[in-house]
């Protein structure tokens, strides 16, 4: 995928499309878009093939549209990601007809995990844009609030099948942001632990020896 995102980007770039100093956003940018539109792709085939098409159809809607504005897990290699995104998604599919859970049960549940996301996923701080951590973080809200509207429509209509999707989605989600969260803190454990143990070593190098001091000396 980084091999054909660099030879689009290097066609428009020819086509003085784009400038030389937007080379790199619109290499990921063109990256993340094929790797999406393959396991979207794949995910309907399977869906066609499961006769499950408008379920896999929603449960992609309510994915992707919080993945793009929320925290979750990263994979370390694409195929990796895919082979568990097209799993989640025909998994989804496959268990709507074959699970039965109250609504009075998962209409909760569904609200409680949406809420849980939000939470965990935290505000998109500014740092150099302002003005795109804002439009995150509205956008975030936005969609939030989508989905809980859908949970609510789905539960009022009695609709079984799609408000276990819902459910399903936001449980996923949930998972997926909370290991996020474990994994970030963890790595900033790490770095303070390193940081610490950078400043002990340098006052050790500082204090405890006097031969350095003495050779300092002047």
């Amino acid at each position: 995928m980084e091999w054909v995102a660099k030879r689009l980007t290097n066609y428009i770039l020819a086509k003085q499309v784009i400038e030389e100093e937007d080379r790199l956003a619109y290499e990921y940018g063109f990256q993340t878009g094929l790797e999406k539109m393959i396991c979207i792709l794949v995910s309907l085939l399977i869906a066609a093939w499961m006769d499950k098409m408008w379920e896999t159809i929603l449960l992609l809607v309510i994915f992707f549209s919080q993945r793009a504005f929320v925290k979750g897990i990263h994979m370390k290699q694409y195929w990796s990601c895919f082979l568990l995104s097209c799993s989640v998604i025909a998994l989804g599919g496959y268990w709507c007809d074959r699970i039965t859970i109250s609504q009075s049960i998962m209409f909760p549940v569904a609200l409680i995990c949406l809420t849980g996301v939000q939470l965990l996923s935290g505000r998109f701080e500014p740092e150099k844009d302002e003005k795109a951590a804002n439009y995150y973080n509205k956008q975030r809200k936005r969609i939030a609030m989508a989905v809980a509207i859908v949970t609510v429509v789905m539960f009022a209509l009695h609709i079984q099948k799609g408000l276990f999707l819902v459910c399903y989605a936001e449980v996923i989600m949930l998972i997926s942001t909370t290991a996020e969260w474990i994994k970030e803190n963890w790595k900033n454990q790490e770095r303070r632990h390193a940081t610490d143990k950078r400043d002990m070593d340098r006052c050790c190098l500082l204090y405890t020896s006097d031969a350095a001091d003495d050779s300092l000396r002047v």
